[in-house]
């Protein structure tokens, strides 16, 4: 089951990157270029979803034999964490009501 939420869940990330990055590029592309551009667009973040799709294809059929790959990223992932922890404490307390 989570490997079939996990692709509609894609799916559907995919569609909304491309929408909401393709709004954004509209100022800055010219009339005639759009067509190139979107597809442009559409290709670079489908072939950042298939990179995605193979990891985690690798971690599902490697499972165990990939944690030491993971295990070089595990100081920076912590830090990542934990910066996200304190951001959302500061706009916590600068937002409140």
């Amino acid at each position: 089951m989570i490997p079939l939420a996990l692709l509609v869940l894609a799916v559907l990330a995919y569609l909304l990157s491309v929408l909401m990055e393709w709004r954004a590029l509209l100022l800055f592309v010219e009339i005639e270029d759009r067509p190139k551009t979107l597809r442009a667009l559409a290709l670079a973040n489908a072939t950042s979803y298939l990179l995605l799709a193979l990891l985690f294809v690798g971690v599902l059929r490697f499972g165990n034999q990939m944690n030491p790959l993971f295990a070089n990223f595990e100081s920076i992932v912590g830090w990542f964490v934990e910066s996200v922890f304190v951001a959302a404490r500061f706009f916590l307390q600068q937002f409140s009501f």
